[in-house]
């Protein structure tokens, strides 16, 4: 793919950014340069994480930039929304700006990561700026800090939901409910998200088609019980 990069298919690896299969076959992994060690091509779902997630670091204003400018916007709503998967309404109130205006920085903060990405791939010796992650995706994940806090499960499971339907799943075979509605839980909530999307991908795989998935969570004494 030459020229610009689509910024839907930007946003849907940054969706997906902790969902390595998923990576492993997106378009912006194939773009990947070939070489180094034999068998590297299986690794290039990792190798688009990492670069997606440094490439969004290095957004990050230097000391003495003072907060609220658009830099700082920038970096926060990419960082925030997609390395540490916090919901929008989160980073409206962190920003104290209003819903369309987090809008319309978001959509030009993926425009600028877009030409950021496009230049990363089109350089001349990639490799060398290119972190060499050696770690396996339970390593990935341990890496993580987790940041449990009290959030709604109903919102979260709606959101895994419709991030399978962008990806291309159909809709009307995931059937879930969560009881009571306003059940709220306290861990980690991009953990639990990317567990719930792999969880549900399993069901949802090729070869699946006409099998209805049933999510169900709900409340057991004090403990807040998952099944798929």
């Amino acid at each position: 793919m030459g020229g610009r990069i689509s910024l839907h298919q930007l946003r849907s690896a940054l969706v997906h950014l902790y969902d390595l299969d998923y990576l492993e076959t997106h378009p912006l992994a194939q773009e990947l340069p070939m070489g180094g060690a034999e068998g590297e091509a299986a690794s290039r779902g990792l190798r688009l994480h990492t670069i997606l997630t440094e490439t969004i670091k290095s957004l990050r204003p230097s000391v003495g930039v003072p907060q609220g400018t658009h830099e700082w916007r920038r970096y926060t709503i990419l960082y925030d929304r997609y390395v540490l998967r916090r919901p929008l309404r989160e980073i409206e109130e962190k920003l104290s700006l209003g819903d369309r205006q987090v809008r319309r920085e978001h959509r030009r903060a993926l425009a600028t990561l877009a030409v950021l990405m496009r230049s990363w791939l089109e350089s001349p010796s990639p490799q060398a700026t290119l972190p060499q992650p050696s770690e396996t995706v339970q390593e990935t994940v341990q890496r993580l800090s987790p940041a449990p806090r009290v959030f709604s499960l109903s919102q979260l499971v709606e959101e895994a939901v419709a991030i399978l339907v962008e990806a291309g799943s159909r809709r009307d075979v995931v059937e879930w409910r969560v009881q009571p509605d306003d059940l709220t839980v306290y861990t980690d909530r991009g953990i639990l998200h990317q567990l719930l999307i792999k969880l549900l991908r399993i069901f949802l795989r090729p070869g699946m088609e006409g099998s209805l998935v049933s999510l169900r969570a709900f409340l057991d004494d004090s403990n807040v019980i998952v099944s798929v």
